[in-house]
């Protein structure tokens, strides 16, 4: 297991993982002895993740934040094709893979009118064709591109402010809502994955080491 990582920020800390023993970001209180301590390595830089730390040495191999979110996000194109590839193979796709192919895209047009300060283009649930969202997929992945090329790493800390489907209002960091998007598109991705199991054929393989074996990331 890799050793447990606290990127900071100047002000403090932006992300913890805490130890095994205590779980994602649970401390134990001081004054009690039954709650053992988190290790912590700490990366005084806090817009460095580390990869592949090398025990028993200073060495780490590190990418800035935003250069790591654009490979998630390349991730995420290439596993939303795959996914889009094989329901379009089958002679009878499941209309609830459908339904949430189609929700994945609308979310990210919808993300995307967010961050541009945009009224909402589309609903969250939109009711399009299998054959649609492969034009779409190809305009998701330009306009992404197009966003991250002007993106900084500060930038990550902006707050973004919008109104969700419910009409409520939030602001919340660029960083949180890019990262919405990666785990929302899993999320529901798996959720595809079943539905054509269900139905009897096999789903794309589209776990992230995949991408990675593939040469998809670098």
């Amino acid at each position: 297991m890799a050793d447990p990582i606290v990127c900071r920020k100047p002000s403090g800390p932006l992300l913890i993982r805490g130890s095994p023993e205590v779980g994602l970001g649970e401390v134990g209180p001081s004054g009690n002895s039954d709650l053992p301590r988190p290790s912590v390595t700490i990366i005084t830089d806090w817009n460095r993740v580390a990869l592949n730390p090398v025990r028993g040495t200073t060495k780490t191999k590190c990418m800035n934040l935003l250069n790591y979110l654009q490979r998630e996000f390349q991730y995420d194109s290439w596993a939303n094709r795959e996914q889009f590839r094989t329901l379009s193979t089958l002679a009878s796709p499941p209309e609830t893979a459908i339904n949430l192919m189609q929700h994945i895209i609308a979310s990210q047009f919808a993300w995307l009118d967010r961050l541009h300060n945009r009224p909402a283009s589309t609903g969250l649930w939109p009711e399009t064709s299998l054959a649609d969202c492969e034009r779409q997929l190809d305009e998701l992945q330009a306009a992404w591109h197009s966003y991250f090329a002007q993106l900084s790493d500060d930038d990550l800390l902006r707050p973004c402010s919008y109104t969700n489907s419910r009409g409520e209002r939030f602001t919340n960091r660029i960083l949180d809502a890019l990262t919405q998007l990666i785990l929302h598109a899993a999320h529901h991705r798996g959720q595809i994955s079943w539905e054509i199991r269900r139905s009897g054929s096999a789903p794309a393989a589209v776990d992230y080491i995949q991408a990675v074996r593939q040469g998809i990331l670098k």
